[in-house]
């Protein structure tokens, strides 16, 4: 049996056929409508994580098949400790192996990228990276904006949180900046990062 833990699990060619199958699945669904048929999919949340477990329980039953599991709702996604770090690991890890990508790593000084995270994955790789603080300052370049929250935990102290809470905030100015078929990506929740004005 095959185990896939992380994208990391694929090799470059499988995510290309996989996100090419799940395309055809979404213009095409009533072909798939019974793939699944007779199969049954465990889930076990031990961790908040709805809007994953709904959309794997919605696509199991739109393929015909079953699900059983639990899921865990003492908590929120904000305090189960979710490692900025290692989330940044695992897409620069599946970023690198395609040809052609440069990062821009936006952030303030206090929230730096870990230079283990640049040395291990961006230098070994030899992918080419640069460091702003300002998001204006990034924007015109950009193909793919990344965002996530300005994380209250991440600081060490009241002050500087406050003081950086709204400084990265993806307004319509802001976008003017951007080319004009750039994707804006969001793990979600989102807070007040992205103004609905952006939407």
């Amino acid at each position: 049996m095959r185990h896939l833990m992380s994208p990391l699990d694929f090799s470059v060619e499988e995510l290309d056929q996989l996100l090419d199958l799940a395309n055809d699945i979404e213009q095409h669904p009533a072909k798939y409508a019974h793939a699944c048929d007779g199969k049954i999919m465990a889930t076990l949340f031990y961790e908040p994580s709805t809007r994953t477990r709904l959309s794997h329980e919605a696509a199991m039953l739109r393929l015909g098949g079953s699900v059983l599991g639990f899921s865990s709702a003492d908590s929120s996604s904000a305090a189960k400790g979710e490692s900025v770090s290692d989330t940044i690991r695992t897409v620069i890890h599946a970023l690198v192996r395609y040809e052609g990508i440069s990062f821009v790593l936006i952030s303030p000084e206090e929230l730096r990228l870990p230079s283990y995270i640049r040395e291990d994955v961006l230098d070994k790789n030899n992918i080419p990276y640069e460091e702003v603080v300002r998001l204006e300052d990034a924007m015109p370049s950009l193909d793919i904006l990344y965002m996530t929250r300005v994380q209250k935990e991440r600081f060490f102290n009241e002050e500087d949180y406050v003081r950086m809470k709204d400084f990265y905030i993806l307004d319509k100015k802001k976008m003017e900046l951007a080319k004009e078929d750039m994707f804006v990506l969001h793990p979600l929740p989102r807070v007040n990062e992205i103004s609905t004005e952006v939407d």
